[in-house]
């Protein structure tokens, strides 16, 4: 499996409380969902020698102008964050099936979400839930489409 041709996006996060980084998870929450089936011998990241190949491509847009968006984080700056904020997003997946370097089969995946901003929530874990639900409804396709075959 690879995901992302197989880079690892970092970023640095600076709010009231103080900077962070923050490391994009997405390769390991299908890599986990993948394993978690049961339905496969082995699931490895980055294998060029697997005899199939899931190949991974991972998107993510808000659906807010760059006005809306830029008033949005100065309100939340102006009220120390105290205030939600709520964004649209879409999170979607393209995925390819390999047998050697031939491909099998394609998969296509998106997830509309409403999401809120605001201190006690995580605002990862929307990003986290889209990922692994489509990590799921892949592994449900592939067994359905007996893709292994």
């Amino acid at each position: 499996m690879q995901v992302n041709n197989g880079e690892v996006p970092t970023s640095t996060t600076c709010h009231q409380y103080g900077c962070y980084a923050t490391r994009d998870d997405v390769h390991e929450r299908f890599l986990k969902t993948l394993q978690r089936s049961g339905k496969f011998q082995t699931v490895e990241l980055n294998n060029a020698f697997a005899p199939y190949k899931l190949v991974i491509e991972t998107d993510s847009v808000f659906h807010d102008s760059g006005f809306l968006g830029f008033t949005k984080m100065l309100l939340g700056a102006a009220t120390l964050f105290a205030l939600p904020m709520h964004y649209s997003q879409t999170y979607s997946a393209n995925v390819t099936l390999f047998k050697g370097n031939k491909p099998v089969d394609m998969f296509q995946y998106t997830r509309e979400s409403s999401e809120w901003q605001w201190l006690p929530i995580d605002y990862a874990s929307y990003r986290r839930n889209a990922y692994v639900s489509i990590a799921n409804n892949l592994v449900y396709d592939l067994d359905q489409r007996d893709a292994f075959e």
